[in-house]
């Protein structure tokens, strides 16, 4: 668990054997599904220097582009928003140690490590915290992400990674095209 940046990637699990590994070391970042109260670092804390939780689901622009926001909450999903990549890159400023996780460990915390990585040595540099066969950053995330940045190259770096490994999306949810959420 060494990098330059003092940023790391983890799932929820992971996250927590972190923290009792490393106390009082370690500033976190929780992003959990909108419906999940807790997580496995929450028995852990009080060892964490701080936490931030952040709770949105893992969807994707492309996924459920047909569907509204309003039908999605309506299923207790929720897209990330602008305000939630704000309150992490703010979070984040001044730390160092920041251990960054969401359920799997692939998509919404890769995007958000990306971004704090790019706020503090750019998009090149920073692709370099990612493990092409372990992180698939969340397309919406960073898209926010350099929007709020204003540095279009930030989402264009993670195109091009992606486009280099091939990699596909590991969480398509297909609904038929005019429906509601119903029974999700």
């Amino acid at each position: 668990m060494k990098n330059s940046l003092g940023i790391y990637i983890s799932n929820a699990d992971g996250a927590a054997i972190e923290v009792k590994k490393r106390p009082h070391a370690l500033h976190v970042i929780s992003i959990r599904d909108y419906r999940d109260k807790t997580a496995p670092v929450d028995k852990v804390a009080g060892l964490c220097l701080s936490m931030l939780v952040l709770r949105f689901n893992d969807l994707d622009d492309v996924h459920l582009s047909h569907l509204s926001t309003a039908d999605l909450a309506k299923h207790g999903l929720h897209y990330p928003e602008r305000g939630h990549i704000e309150a992490a890159l703010d979070y984040a400023k001044d730390k160092k140690n920041l251990l960054i996780h969401c359920s799997a460990g692939v998509s919404r915390s890769s995007a958000i490590a990306y971004l704090i990585a790019c706020s503090r040595v750019g998009p090149t540099e920073a692709l370099r915290l990612l493990n092409s066969s372990l992180h698939w950053p969340n397309n919406r995330v960073v898209r926010l992400g350099a929007e709020i940045m204003g540095n279009p190259e930030v989402e264009q770096a993670i195109k091009k990674w992606k486009s280099d490994y091939q990699l596909n999306s590991l969480t398509t949810i297909v609904f038929p095209e005019k429906t509601s959420c119903e029974g999700v």
